[in-house]
């Protein structure tokens, strides 16, 4: 399915393009630009997932299935993703962020920051089958305890893992 995914929409380095950021931090750009779509923003709704062949759940991007298509794959641990305006940052997940997607998401606060933007932060929590269990409003987070508190416990078995 992230293979898919990734041979569809491609990847992109600039998280304004970003649709979803995969487990291992890649972000899937759902900027259109390779159709002419504009660069440096999201063009794509995230259910248009369901236009990728082969994913199941048949039907197509807009009806339950597209939606149900997006909780599958949050459910195999991507993280939906949204930067808006600046300073608005939306993320959907089903499954604990990993730390790649933690470390970028990191980096995203730090480059709005240096950019002079506070960056509100909304994070929904889903069950595997689409349905929203929780909204969490982390306003005018500049630097949000939770992910630090999270990148510092995790850095150092991160590193550990990485050299074997």
């Amino acid at each position: 399915m992230e293979q898919k995914a990734i041979e569809y929409f491609g990847t992109t380095t600039d998280y304004r393009e970003a649709g979803y950021i995969l487990a291992n931090g890649t972000m899937l750009d759902f900027s259109g630009k390779s159709e002419g779509g504009t660069p440096g923003q999201r063009s794509y709704d995230h259910r248009e997932l369901g236009f990728i062949d082969d994913l199941g759940g048949g039907g197509d991007a807009y009806t339950g299935s597209g939606w149900e298509k997006v909780a599958a794959f949050m459910a195999l641990g991507h993280m939906r993703f949204s930067f808006h305006s600046g300073d608005v940052i939306n993320i959907g997940i089903v499954v604990d962020p990993t730390y790649p997607q933690r470390r970028r998401v990191t980096e995203i606060i730090r480059d709005a920051q240096e950019m002079g933007n506070g960056v509100d932060i909304y994070l929904d929590i889903f069950s595997a089958d689409g349905g929203r269990t929780e909204s969490r409003d982390l306003q005018h987070s500049f630097y949000p305890q939770e992910w630090t508190t999270l990148l510092e416990e995790e850095e150092e078995d991160y590193g550990e893992e990485e050299e074997e």
